[in-house]
């Protein structure tokens, strides 16, 4: 269902989820936030434009050897900007399993995320970045919480669930300072918000997992097109450490330090338009909002940065056949991005070892 209603949608998802830092900055701001970014930009594009349209030009170059078709051409690659940081959501889980493919037998469209990481200081790349990522599935279920996500889609309560799921690590806060509520950083979560306070209810991990970048910056990941829930448009998350903030334990999950970087990838209204027409994105009974009535798109989108992912097809007239998403993230390497997650992933023994014994994770196709 495509009904759009902005008005209503701004009070859900202010409602159904909790905002720690306030109401979604004015048009008025965005307009300031915008102008500012285009004078720090061009500053930046004069120093490293020809290296950045330089990596643009290869990957397109690689799209078109390998018969892609290009779906929407708008993208950061010939910028050097920092990306805005957005709330985590309160669906995060730390300790989920380091593994390329977190599609775990979910249906939908397949969806090869590429995504290049840079240092907005050097404009130069940022080398084995562990990159933990995770969204809902096509009818707006996350793992972990599929019963709280469920019941917030058909009108319940929102984030939420039993205690008795969560794993025996030690409980608190993880790591992370107070953002600074301005600019970039307006959307941060605070580190004192209550959005994440609730225990996963199942031990499910589908849609969630790390990946490592490599020495250019580069990482791949493999998933499917996310669906939406109420009071959100598409879209997909991601936490960013350094090399030295992250490690992998015995039992193949990840070991996380302090982030750099929490923010949403999102998705344009015109291929989701066609992406919900297919099984089983068309069995969601959710009211998807548009991007532009999403309340945190207006954050990661505010800065001067497109938000959106850069979608290519393989197949123009399958787009089940799958998509390749690219975007470019401009990282502060000086900035704590806060952990507002209080659980780790109950684990199973089975699909640990099986990570464990995999380097590298199948894809149903190929760039």
């Amino acid at each position: 269902m495509f009904k759009l209603t902005a008005a209503l949608v701004f009070a859900v998802a202010c409602a159904s989820q909790v905002i720690a830092h306030g109401a979604p900055p004015s048009g008025a701001a965005i307009l300031q936030r915008r102008e500012h970014n285009v004078l720090v930009g061009r500053a930046l594009q004069r120093r490293c434009g020809a290296t950045l349209a330089k990596r643009k030009a290869e990957r397109m170059r690689k799209r078109a050897y390998n018969g892609l078709s290009q779906f929407k051409r708008d993208a950061n690659d010939s910028l050097c900007i920092l990306t805005p940081e957005v709330t985590q959501g309160p669906y995060h889980i730390l300790g989920e399993l380091v593994r390329q493919n977190i599609t775990q037998s979910q249906q939908g469209v397949p969806m090869e995320l590429d995504v290049d990481f840079i240092d907005i200081d050097t404009c130069e790349p940022v080398s084995n970045v562990w990159v933990d990522g995770w969204s809902c599935n096509a009818t707006g279920v996350y793992s972990g919480y599929e019963a709280a996500s469920a019941a917030a889609n058909s009108g319940g309560t929102g984030a939420g669930g039993a205690s008795s799921s969560a794993s025996g690590f030690p409980s608190g806060t993880a790591g992370g300072q107070t953002s600074t509520a301005s600019g970039a950083y307006s959307g941060a979560d605070s580190s004192d918000s209550s959005i994440a306070i609730d225990a996963p209810g199942d031990s499910d991990n589908f849609l969630r997992g790390v990946w490592q970048a490599d020495e250019s910056g580069h990482l791949t990941m493999y998933s499917i097109v996310p669906g939406w829930y109420s009071g959100r448009s598409a879209h997909f998350h991601i936490k960013v450490y350094t090399e030295g903030n992250g490690s992998i334990a015995d039992n193949a999950t990840f070991i996380a330090g302090s982030a750099v970087h929490t923010g949403q990838f999102f998705f344009a209204d015109s291929f989701m338009e066609q992406v919900g027409n297919l099984t089983p994105y068309n069995t969601n009974t959710v009211e998807r909002l548009t991007n532009d009535d999403d309340a945190w798109f207006a954050y990661e989108n505010a800065e001067g940065y497109t938000a959106e992912m850069d979608i290519a097809v393989t197949d123009e007239g399958d787009i089940m056949a799958g998509v390749i998403g690219s975007i470019t993230v401009g990282l502060n390497l000086t900035y704590s991005s806060v952990e507002l997650a209080n659980y780790w992933w109950a684990g199973d023994s089975e699909l640990s070892s099986l990570a464990a014994a995999s380097e590298t994770a199948s894809a149903s196709f190929a760039v």
